[in-house]
């Protein structure tokens, strides 16, 4: 089965149109049609049904629509595992990391990842930890950064580095007045556990919990924060140059309180190392290891 009807096949269903596919793929509409021809006599079943405005899927190529998409994707891991074999430890990572992770670390780390060795590329997606360990289950990435210490009989967790939360603002404010004027507090929120930690430290430092508020973005958070709205529990890592800069300030939460600290874990399978991608993955995991501990 060819490569290439599969990915017209793709195409196609992506576009719902024979023309409009042919002009993603460059090629006529008479061989996006012979491809498509080709490919349901050798399955033995019609893919494919015409509409007014184009064509939708059958029954048979909706589930063969998941097949094929599987098929490509061992393809690609295929060539780039021989790939590896053959030139060394290069080829092209797939990462997934949470927010901080991926704005503060994976920049440094990546860019002498890449440097080291010609040939080595990186696809970086982010996401929250949730959306990243099923990603790692479905075998769509190779490495993930995480802010959860996920348990899994497949898959292995090991934490890099543990960083201090901070309680921040801009202008003047102190938690004694947040306290007493309902301020808003606001945190960055990527996982149903960030709500419940916000509200734990509210609730120890006498704060409403009905005035937190989370925030799926860590510049809009910062932006809120610099026009003096609300106050921020915050990785301290992502607001360093605020503070230096003396935009925001942190608050003195008063002797004996200590934020608790977030974690940022390393995700793998376990089957990886015996891949054809392994010597390429296990590579990048001396890397990352020895990053964090420059950094600590």
């Amino acid at each position: 089965m060819e490569d290439r009807r599969l990915q017209t096949f793709l195409t196609v269903a992506q576009a719902g149109s024979v023309s409009r596919a042919a002009r993603v793929l460059y090629v006529s509409q008479s061989t996006v049609t012979a491809r498509i021809q080709e490919l349901e006599r050798e399955l033995g079943c019609a893919l494919f049904v015409r509409e007014a405005r184009g064509v939708k899927l059958t029954e048979a190529g909706r589930v063969f629509l998941r097949h094929a998409q599987r098929i490509l994707q061992n393809m690609a891991e295929g060539r780039a595992a021989l790939q590896v074999a053959q030139s060394g430890v290069t080829g092209q990572l797939r990462v997934m990391a949470c927010h901080v992770p991926a704005a503060y670390d994976l920049p440094r780390l990546l860019r002498r990842w890449i440097s080291e060795k010609p040939g080595r590329t990186v696809r970086v997606q982010t996401g929250p930890s949730k959306k990243i360990f099923r990603a790692m289950l479905n075998g769509e990435i190779h490495a993930g950064f995480v802010n959860v210490r996920f348990r899994h009989p497949d898959l292995e967790t090991e934490v890099l580095a543990e960083r201090p939360l901070a309680i921040v603002a801009g202008g003047s404010r102190r938690i004694e007045d947040a306290a007493a004027e309902g301020v808003p507090v606001l945190y960055l929120e990527e996982e149903l556990e960030d709500a419940l930690l916000a509200r734990s430290i509210c609730h120890q430092l006498g704060l409403s919990e009905a005035n937190t508020a989370g925030v799926s973005d860590m510049l809009a958070l910062k932006g809120l924060l610099l026009q003096d709205i609300g106050i921020g529990i915050v990785p301290r890592a992502a607001v360093e140059a605020e503070l230096a800069a003396g935009a925001l300030h942190e608050l003195d939460l008063g002797e004996g309180f200590a934020l608790p600290t977030q974690i940022t874990c390393l995700l793998l399978r376990k089957d990886q190392a015996d891949s054809g991608m392994g010597p390429l993955i296990n590579a990048f995991v001396r890397a990352a290891k020895r990053h964090y501990r420059q950094d600590a």
